[in-house]
C-alpha cells in the first residue's frame, strides 16, 4: 500500500540544516531564555528588492546566498516609524539575526521570499507587525522576542508555506501573539505566547483558511479572550500545548472541521467546538482541569477517564487525561468526596494505610467563587497527608474542610486570604501541624471533633479567634498565634482540652482575649500570653486548672497587676494570678518566658524557616544570625545573636 508522503518532511530537513548554520556564531539559547540583546551596529532602515540587492548589500563579507553558505544580516539596531527590515523576491539563503527593532511600523516584511531564518532579534515598540511574511515560503521564525503594543506577534499572509515558527516569545501584542491566514503546512513548535490582546481578536494563536497546520508543545497562556482560535481551517493538528487562563476560550473553533486535539493542557478557560473534529486519538485525549470536580462518579486507568468530556458546543473526548503535562493551579473549589473519589483522585500517592497513606501535596488553590472549599473532604476514613499546598481566596469558605473523617494528617500548608484557615466539622483524630494560616476573615483553625491535635502553627491576622474548639479531648500545643481576636477560645462542650506551650500575643481584634474558657475541666500551662487588648485569660465558668502541678503560664501583664510579687523558687510569683472574671487562679505564674521570642526579627526568620524547610524549629542548635537591628521595643540593639 502506498503511503502519502508528509509535507512536511521535505521542508524541515532543509530547515534543520539551515537553522544548524544560522545559529553558529550566533547565542545559542533562544531570545526567550536570554532576555534583551545588545546589538552593536546603529543602523537605517533596511530595503532590498531581488537576489542582487541582496548579494550587493552583503559584498565583502565572503557569503553566497547558498544553503551552506548564507547571506547574514546581523546586530542591526534600528529605531523607526516604518518598516525596519524589508525583503522582497528573494529566494537565496538569508539569515536574519540579533537585531534590535524598536518602534516600527513592522519590524520584519518579507514579500514573495523564501529561505529566510529570522533568528534571536528583539522587537518592540509601537507598530502593527513584529514579523510578518507575505507569499514566502520555506523559512524558520526561531528564537526572538517580539513584546509590547505591536498588533500582531507574527503574521504569516496569504500563501505562506511551509514556515517553522519556534522558541520565540510573543508576549503584550495589541491583538494576536501569531497569525496564519491562508497559509498551509505550517509548523508552530515551542513557543512562549502570553498576555496578547487589548482590542480586535484578542488571540494567542489566530489560524483561519489555512490547513495542515501543527501547533505543537507551546505556552498559550494569559491571552485577553482566546489561547487557540480556527476559523474556516481544516485538518490541523494541536498537540500537548499548555491553554491556562486565556480569559474567553483556551481553543475557540469557527466553521472548522477534521482538526486533532491531543495532549493539551485546558487549564483555568472554556473551550468551543460547535463543528466535527476530533479530540482524542482513540487512546489518548487532553487533560481537563475541571474534570475530577465536574465527573463525581467517574474512575481512570492511571492514565485515562472512563467517562467522555463534552466540550461547549458539542466537542466529545472520549479519552480525557488524567494528568496534565504541565503543573498549574485549581481557581475553583476542589471536593473529594468518600474513599471512592479519593481513591481516584489523580493528584496523590500511595495507598490510604497507616503504612503508605495517600499524600496529597504542592497544590495550589485559588478560588475565585463567592462561595466553596479550597479543599473539602467528606465522609473519608483512609489515611491521608495533604502537604505543601497553598490554600487561598475561599471567602465565603474554607481553606480545607474536613467533614466526618478521620487520620487525615494537614502538614506544612498555608491558607491566607480565607473565611477559615482549617475547618474540622465532626471529625475526629486527625492531626493539623506546621501550617502557617493568616488573613483569614473569621477564624484561623476551627474543630468540633475529638481527640485532635493542633500543633506547631503559625497563625496571625485572624479577625475573631486563632483557635476555636467546640470538642473534648484535643490538644493545642506549640504553637504561635499573633494579631487576632482571642487567642484560643475553648467553647460548649470542648472539656479534656490541653494548651500548653504557645506563643499567644497581641490580640488586639474585637474580642482581645489570649485564652478564653467557655467550659470546664481542661488545662491551661507552659503558655506565654502576652499584649492581649482585654483580658490575656479569660475563665468563663470555672472548674479548668491553669497549671500542670508545679508549672503555670507567663502573663505580660503580671507585674503592673501584683508589684508587690516576688520570685519563688526561681521561676514563678508569689502571688497567684487571678483569671478574670475573677475567682478562678493560675497558682504558678512564671516569671519569665518559656517559649519562642516575639521580636519582629524573630518572627520572620521562623516563618521563612517553617516555609522553606517545612519543619518544626523549636530546637535550633549551632546557628549563627549576623544583624543589625532593634529588638521588639526600639531599644538597644545586637550584632550577632547565638542560638
Amino acid at each position: 500500500m502506498n503511503k502519502r508522503l508528509n509535507p512536511y518532511i521535505p521542508f524541515f530537513i532543509t530547515a534543520a540544516i539551515f537553522s544548524i548554520i544560522a545559529c553558529q556564531g550566533a547565542p545559542m539559547e533562544p531570545a526567550t531564555r536570554q532576555g534583551r540583546i545588545s546589538p552593536s551596529i546603529l543602523h537605517s532602515p533596511i530595503y532590498l528588492d531581488g537576489n542582487s540587492a541582496i548579494d550587493a548589500f552583503c559584498a565583502g563579507n565572503g557569503t553566497t546566498g547558498s544553503v551552506s553558505n548564507p547571506h547574514v544580516l546581523q546586530n542591526f539596531e534600528i529605531t523607526t516609524g516604518g518598516t525596519a527590515i524589508s525583503l522582497y523576491n528573494i529566494n537565496k539563503y538569508v539569515i536574519i539575526r540579533n537585531c534590535n527593532l524598536t518602534n516600527p511600523g513592522t519590524g520584519i516584511y518579507l514579500e514573495n521570499c523564501r529561505n529566510i531564518n529570522v533568528s534571536h532579534c528583539f522587537i518592540s515598540g509601537s507598530g502593527a507587525y513584529g514579523i510578518m511574511y507575505s507569499q514566502s515560503l520555506n523559512s524558520t521564525i526561531h528564537g526572538n522576542v517580539i513584546d509590547k503594543k505591536l498588533n500582531t506577534g507574527i503574521y504569516l499572509n496569504i500563501a505562506s508555506h511551509f514556515i517553522l515558527i519556534t522558541n520565540n516569545n510573543i508576549t503584550r501584542c495589541g491583538d494576536k501573539g501569531i497569525m496564519v491566514l491562508s497559509s498551509n503546512n505550517c509548523m508552530i513548535q515551542e513557543n512562549i505566547v502570553a498576555s496578547n490582546g487589548g482590542s480586535g481578536d484578542l488571540t494567542g494563536i489566530f489560524v483561519r483558511t489555512s490547513t495542515n497546520t501543527s501547533i505543537e508543545s507551546n505556552d498559550i497562556y494569559n491571552n485577553n479572550a482566546y489561547g487557540i482560535r480556527l476559523d474556516q481551517s481544516n485538518n490541523n493538528t494541536i498537540t500537548n500545548n499548555l491553554l491556562q487562563n486565556n480569559t474567553l476560550f483556551g481553543i475557540s473553533l469557527l466553521n472548522s472541521n477534521y482538526n486533532t486535539f491531543v495532549g493539551n493542557d485546558m487549564i483555568s478557560n472554556d473551550n468551543w467546538d460547535e463543528n466535527t473534529n476530533y479530540w482524542d486519538n482513540g487512546t489518548r485525549g487532553n487533560f481537563w482541569w475541571d474534570y475530577y470536580a465536574t465527573r463525581t462518579a467517574a474512575g481512570h486507568d492511571g492514565a485515562v477517564w472512563n467517562e467522555s468530556i463534552t466540550v461547549n458546543g458539542g466537542g466529545q473526548d472520549h479519552h480525557a487525561l488524567v494528568y496534565p503535562k504541565h503543573p498549574f493551579s485549581y481557581n475553583l473549589p476542589l471536593l473529594i468526596d468518600g474513599n471512592t473519589r479519593m481513591y481516584f483522585f489523580p493528584f496523590k500517592t500511595g495507598n490510604g494505610t497507616l503504612g503508605s497513606p495517600y499524600i496529597i501535596k504542592n497544590l495550589e488553590i485559588t478560588v475565585k467563587t463567592p462561595t466553596g472549599n479550597c479543599m473539602y473532604l467528606r465522609l473519608i476514613d483512609k489515611y491521608v497527608i495533604i502537604r505543601n499546598c497553598t490554600l487561598s481566596g475561599a471567602i465565603g469558605d474554607c481553606g480545607i474542610e474536613l467533614d466526618a473523617c478521620t487520620n487525615v494528617q494537614i502538614t506544612n500548608c498555608t491558607m491566607f486570604h480565607n473565611y477559615c484557615g482549617i475547618y474540622i466539622q465532626q471529625s475526629d483524630y486527625n492531626t493539623v501541624s506546621e501550617n502557617i494560616v493568616y488573613d483569614s476573615l473569621y477564624y484561623g483553625i476551627w474543630s468540633n471533633g475529638i481527640y485532635n491535635q493542633i500543633i506547631n502553627n503559625t497563625c496571625y491576622d485572624i479577625t475573631e479567634a486563632c483557635v476555636l474548639l467546640y470538642a473534648r479531648n484535643n490538644l493545642v500545643e506549640n504553637n504561635i498565634l499573633r494579631d487576632g481576636g482571642v487567642g484560643v477560645r475553648v467553647d460548649a462542650t470542648a472539656t479534656s482540652t490541653t494548651v500548653r506551650h504557645n506563643l499567644i500575643e497581641n490580640m488586639n481584634h474585637s474580642s482581645g482575649r489570649g485564652v478564653w474558657l467557655l467550659t470546664s475541666g481542661n488545662s491551661v500551662y507552659f503558655n506565654d500570653i502576652i499584649g492581649s487588648v482585654i483580658y490575656n485569660g479569660y475563665d468563663s465558668v470555672g472548674g479548668n486548672t491553669w497549671t500542670n502541678g508545679t508549672h503555670g503560664n507567663y502573663w505580660s501583664d503580671y507585674e503592673g497587676r501584683y508589684p508587690a510579687a516576688t520570685e519563688l523558687a526561681g521561676y514563678y510569683w508569689s502571688i497567684p494570678y487571678e483569671l478574670t472574671p475573677g475567682g478562678v487562679f493560675d497558682q504558678y505564674p512564671l516569671t519569665s518566658r518559656v517559649n519562642a521570642p516575639s521580636n519582629p526579627f524573630w518572627f520572620a526568620i521562623y516563618s521563612k524557616l517553617r516555609t522553606d524547610v517545612g519543619e518544626s524549629i523549636w530546637s535550633i542548635s549551632q546557628m549563627v544570625f549576623t544583624c543589625g537591628h532593634t529588638n521588639s521595643t526600639g531599644a538597644g540593639s545586637f550584632d550577632l545573636l547565638l542560638v
